[in-house]
């Protein structure tokens, strides 16, 4: 594993990162037992739970999903290992990400798998569809971005010196005029809701049994690592949030994309 050209790390800093890496998801395995023995999750049937039902993980997502906590965990490790600030780990991490290249096996049995598809049809994952980028568009992929992330850490954690996202929000929507657009109705947000929902769906972090998070008004014990509840002003208080699935391809939080963009090609 090499963070640059120039640098290399020692295989006995890689070993030693492992072993703690595996300590640590061992910690966080045993945080959910405990969630899931005392029963806290979402009542079924309350609004949070229905939000939460409309971003199920699969459980190809399920896998994925642990499998790029244990990266972003070895990454935390290592940013703290060198002693790397912020800045530093956003610019250099993805170089030492497990990324899909055309080296590594994934890609050669995606590569392998493409080849057995009849070219005259789609595949209903959207894998194969584009023959030069054969993961482009298909589902259980990261999410593209358009700008680098800004973590407080460089790696996973949220900044928080932000304001509230209801806070936000409500500043946003409220007040002002109610103005009428000269062509655009109301059917046509809807519409930009299907045709959104038939390109990405983002699954939230659940528990390993399927259950929803509960984040809001719980024990420290039994609050999931994964929760980000939402400030909210008073009587709501607290919006009940768990943090989008990870993807293991980059060494930064990148969020799952559980389903395929089905007709993309070229």
């Amino acid at each position: 594993m090499t963070l640059a050209r120039a640098t290399t790390l020692p295989p006995r800093m890689l070993q030693d990162l492992g072993k703690r890496t595996n300590l640590s998801m061992e910690r966080y395995s045993q945080a959910e037992r405990t969630i899931m023995n005392s029963q806290t999750h979402l009542n079924r049937d309350s609004p949070s739970w229905f939000l939460g039902a409309s971003h199920e993980m699969t459980e190809g997502a399920q896998n994925l999903s642990r499998k790029a906590l244990r990266i972003e965990t070895m990454t935390m490790m290592l940013v703290e290992a060198l002693n790397m600030s912020s800045e530093q780990a956003s610019l250099l991490l993805p170089t030492v990400a497990a990324i899909l290249c055309p080296d590594s096996p994934s890609f050669l049995r995606v590569m392998f798998e493409c080849k057995k598809t009849d070219v005259r049809y789609r595949t209903h994952t959207g894998q194969c569809n584009n023959p030069l980028h054969p993961t482009w568009g298909a589902a259980l992929e990261a999410y593209v971005r358009f700008l680098s992330p800004e973590y407080e850490d460089g790696v996973s954690l949220p900044r928080m010196k932000l304001p509230s996202a209801r806070e936000v929000s409500s500043k946003i929507h409220s007040g002002g005029l109610d103005l009428k657009h000269p062509h655009l109705m109301a059917l046509t947000a809807l519409f930009s809701q299907f045709l959104a929902h038939d390109l990405a769906h983002t699954p939230r972090m659940e528990l390993p049994d399927g259950t929803r998070l509960k984040c809001c008004n719980v024990d420290y014990e039994n609050f999931h690592p994964e929760c980000f509840p939402i400030r909210a002003e008073q009587p709501v208080g607290c919006m009940e949030y768990s943090r989008s699935a990870p993807h293991p391809g980059n060494s930064l939080h990148v969020i799952i994309n559980t389903i395929s963009w089905k007709y993309q090609f070229l």
